[in-house]
């Protein structure tokens, strides 16, 4: 992880990250007869941000207004460029433990998170991030899947293919 932050910008209501890079992401997917772990994570970062998250919500109830941000959790941040590039995924399901996908996630390149909103908390950013990662971690997944298939199919495994599916 690396990060560039706007130094003019740290004693500002809205601190901005110029930069922020993440190298060589491994993500788990972990996928079972109940969900998997993403909509778990997903629903943790919702549960975090109806808590705490909402800081409009959380400035017209703090009663101390003279409360610096920083120390009520309400620091606000805009990041200009977000990179996440050579990324692996792994997939696991407990339908068939025993052959695991493993796919290269595709890079990520956002940019102005939180600038229409004058700023993002925390929690802002870390579901709008983390939602991109997931999204594309599946589809690397389910492209990868798709492709063994083919893989087998082609060989000839066309049973062994069919009943993989059905299990």
């Amino acid at each position: 992880i690396s990060m560039s932050i706007d130094l003019d910008s740290i004693n500002s209501p809205v601190i901005v990250i110029k930069k922020f890079t993440l190298t060589n992401l491994d993500v788990d997917y972990e996928i079972t007869r109940d969900g998997n772990n993403f909509d778990v994570i997903k629903g943790n970062i919702n549960r975090y941000l109806a808590q705490f998250g909402n800081s409009k919500a959380n400035a017209k109830n703090d009663k101390n207004a003279n409360i610096d941000k920083k120390e009520s959790g309400n620091q606000k941040f805009i990041l200009r460029k977000v990179d996440i590039t050579g990324g692996k995924v792994a997939a696991t399901s407990s339908f068939r433990p025993d052959k695991p996908i493993n796919a290269n996630l595709p890079e990520i390149h956002l940019r102005n998170i939180g600038r229409a909103s004058n700023g993002a908390t925390p929690g802002e950013i870390s579901k709008e991030i983390f939602g991109i990662i997931a999204k594309r971690s599946a589809g690397a997944v389910a492209k990868a899947s798709a492709g063994n298939a083919l893989k087998q199919l082609s060989a000839g495994e066309s049973g062994g293919v069919l009943k993989g599916l059905f299990r």
